[in-house]
């Protein structure tokens, strides 16, 4: 396989940065709070999803023995590396909307710095 065709099997869907990104920004996300984002992904595809970066070895999957179950997740060590080339790839096409005046989103802004949480008006 080509270097490029697995980079972006790893990272390049509509979910998987978001999702990465949302780990990084938590520390330790559980399922539910996926949920209480702003992101409009179904259950079936949040969990297809995770289950893709946890095979990948991206992210940590903790399941808790409670009532009801807990579930966790938190990026390995390679996840946070990808966080790292994903930051890159989000500045780059930053300057570039920008340069081409297309709109951004705000919750993005928020969760890369570069706006404050409460000057968003969501």
């Amino acid at each position: 396989m080509d270097p490029y065709e697995y980079a972006f099997k790893c990272f390049a869907s509509k979910w998987k940065p978001l999702i990465l990104r949302a780990i990084y920004v938590d520390h330790v996300t559980r399922f539910s709070a996926f949920k209480k984002t702003h992101y409009a992904i179904s259950e079936k595809v949040l969990s297809k999803t995770l289950r893709e970066l946890e095979a990948e070895g991206f992210v940590k999957r903790t399941v808790f023995a409670e009532v009801p179950v807990r579930v966790e997740y938190v990026l390995t060590e390679a996840g946070q590396e990808l966080i790292v080339l994903l930051d890159t790839v989000y500045r780059w096409s930053r300057k570039r909307m920008l340069e081409k005046s297309i709109p951004i989103d705000p919750v993005g802004e928020k969760f890369h710095g570069y706006v404050a949480e409460e000057s968003l008006d969501i």
